[in-house]
């Protein structure tokens, strides 16, 4: 019963401005390529969530022996008001996210033969990592097994609480030939792609401490509740 996360009351939206340019050049027998891209991440966001509470009911208040023996009803136990666990949320989830990303890259197209050409090139990414503008980054990190919590930006800590990777070069080949005789393209190729950094990963530390706390109340013990009793003349033979 109750609504759903998406209920609750935020406000999310994100940009994302890029340019990007291309340019080809035909040298005899050769075909060059060129171009490269520049994006631009603005993600503000705040939210409630929990901001109602968060209610399990179970059967075990109300089972005939007072432990979970499968007899109770959890709508009993909701009707008489003993949930087994009660959850809610300090605190407010809130960020300014911003982050950059480029590429650029050169390709060569070889015309080695009238049925034969050769594709070589070269790519390069990086990306940014996600840094506040506005509020604190935190992360957890372990040394000699012990947590321990940093700020973005301090003690020598990254702002974007990681270091980039500034050696993502993608190298490129490829080989085609026509078999004239049958009508048979013939391709193979070879590369190296990177993936993206997962944004999500950011914006997910802010529904955890320092910036939010999660109270959690839970009962592993049920209670049961007093029977009734009829007056003696009222009970049934």
């Amino acid at each position: 019963m109750g609504d759903t996360y998406a209920a609750t009351p935020m406000r999310a939206w994100d940009t994302t401005v890029e340019g990007r340019d291309s340019l080809n050049w035909q040298h005899g027998r050769h075909s060059f390529k060129f171009g490269g891209s520049f994006r631009r991440y603005i993600w503000p966001m705040w939210g409630f969530f929990q901001n109602r509470g968060y209610y399990q009911f179970t059967n075990g208040y109300t089972s005939q022996t007072g432990t979970n023996d499968g007899t109770g009803s959890a709508l009993a136990s909701f009707l008489l008001g003993l949930p087994a666990v009660k959850q809610r949320q300090a605190g407010i989830p809130q960020m300014q996210l911003r982050a950059w990303s480029t590429d650029a890259f050169v390709q060569d197209s070889f015309q080695i033969t009238r049925n034969t050409t050769i594709e070589t090139g070269v790519r390069y990414e990086y990306a940014s990592p996600l840094h506040d503008i506005a509020y604190t980054n935190t992360n957890i990190i372990f040394e000699n097994g012990t947590p321990r919590i940093f700020i973005g930006g301090q003690n020598g800590f990254p702002s974007g609480l990681m270091y980039s990777n500034k050696h993502n070069f993608a190298p490129r080949f490829g080989i085609s030939h026509h078999f004239t005789n049958v009508g048979l393209v013939l391709h193979a190729a070879y590369g190296i792609f990177f993936t993206p950094v997962d944004l999500n990963t950011w914006c997910n530390q802010r529904h955890n401490v320092p910036f939010v706390f999660p109270e959690t109340s839970s009962l592993t013990t049920s209670i049961r509740p007093p029977r009734c009793s009829m007056p003696p003349q009222q009970r049934l033979r």
